[in-house]
């Protein structure tokens, strides 16, 4: 009865059914995992945020498949203030940036396709791609002390079926940016083989170290167009999810770069597969102005905790059995763990005995044990106890 594309296996993992058990048994569990802004203690501007959703305007139904004018302009000011030069013809809105992706794998991909994405990074890709039936080949980022793309591997693995190459910059949950050198060869290599980048830059305002890569440094307007004239087919990804720390209000964007011939097209044929859903709600596309207002106010509160939470990481596991991997940005931290035994068993005795909720390394494709994921959004108090109990659990049981 049912397409094959969703026959998932719906049967939880073992690590959520002990958390939900013991939820059930009143535990009181410090969650590590949190990436909700909104329920993270971040003040956020209520009374304008409410009355800026109450335009007038928005008992009028004007639909435009790119999205209302006035928002992609809004959009065009967030770009230069990052002295990034981008048109509102280039920029199609969409309810999300998933949305957006599955628009770009309709767009660029026949049954069968293939991208390439990032590993480790987060899980979402293959549950679009699959439900586009799209295929996901994978290219790995090697880590010797920062996390670096392997470019060679990135050659390896295209073939005949490769539409685009994805980009997450930064990555999640590695934090690491796309360093100059590494953008100039992977564009060289799409331009070459006529495949389009998808460039996902949603964590992109939230950097919080700056670390000396041999790799050709890093570009801080990011998005940075190759200096040569290789301009391959480039689709750049936000939205105010984590840009205003709103997933709840529902806007991303897609802009369109490369080949003018091969940009008009695109466009051309996204502002069909856009008019066919307009799922971009009207309030919201009114409200844009006013909400990157705040962007500076919601993005300072955010940018102050996770620089403290990774401060405050680095400090309690100094000298330990545990490592902190580098990360430049984004809203997690990598914990190396005595590997003794698998990531899932360690989170699950760690959620049993000390009532902490982390992520194990497999859930982000990590492909060997020793790794564990926290996010660095949650209120200081929360997050200090909670790697406390974690360096103690180590202590205690893996001497």
């Amino acid at each position: 009865m049912f397409s094959s594309r969703t026959s998932w296996n719906f049967s939880a993992n073992d690590l959520t059914k002990k958390k939900a058990e013991l939820f059930q048994n009143g535990r009181a569990i410090l969650d590590l995992t949190e990436t909700n802004p909104t329920k993270s203690g971040f003040s956020f501007p209520f009374t304008e945020i409410l009355s800026s959703l109450s335009h007038s305007e928005n008992i009028f139904y004007s639909p435009n498949p790119k999205g209302n004018l006035q928002a992609r302009e809004t959009i065009c000011n967030y770009y230069t203030a990052r002295n990034i030069s981008v048109s509102p013809e280039q920029i199609i809105l969409t309810s999300s940036s998933s949305e957006a992706y599955s628009l770009l794998f309709r767009l660029l991909c026949n049954v069968g396709d293939e991208v390439l994405i990032p590993k480790p990074s987060y899980p979402l890709f293959e549950y679009l791609a699959e439900i586009n039936d799209v295929q996901t080949k994978y290219y790995h980022l090697e880590y010797d002390g920062s996390w670096k793309i392997d470019v060679e591997n990135i050659k390896e693995n295209i073939s005949e079926k490769t539409k685009a190459i994805i980009l997450v910059n930064p990555n999640n949950p590695t934090g690491s940016f796309v360093s100059n050198e590494e953008r100039e060869k992977i564009f060289s290599i799409a331009y070459q083989k006529s495949i389009s980048i998808i460039e996902d830059e949603v964590f992109a305002d939230f950097r919080f170290q700056i670390l000396a890569r041999s790799a050709g440094g890093l570009d801080f307007r990011l998005h940075k167009p190759p200096s040569s004239n290789h301009k391959p087919l480039t689709f750049l990804l936000n939205g105010i999810s984590k840009t205003l720390a709103l997933p709840q209000m529902k806007l991303g964007w897609i802009v369109i770069d490369g080949d003018d011939e091969l940009q008009r097209e695109a466009i051309a044929r996204l502002e069909i597969l856009a008019d066919t859903f307009l799922s971009v709600n009207t309030p919201i596309q009114n409200a844009l102005p006013e909400l990157l207002l705040f962007r500076k106010e919601i993005q300072e509160q955010i940018l102050l905790r996770i620089k403290s939470n990774y401060d405050l990481l680095q400090r309690i596991m100094f000298n330990s059995q545990c490592s902190i991997l580098n990360g430049e940005g984004g809203w997690s931290g990598i914990i190396q763990i005595p590997k003794i035994v698998s990531d899932e068993q360690f989170a699950i005795k760690l959620l049993q005995q000390e009532n902490v909720f982390v992520h194990p390394g497999h859930f982000f494709d990590f492909e060997k044990d020793g790794y564990i994921i926290v996010s660095l959004l949650p209120q200081k108090e929360i997050f200090e106890e909670g790697i406390m109990r974690l360096k103690k659990f180590v202590e205690e049981n893996f001497n």
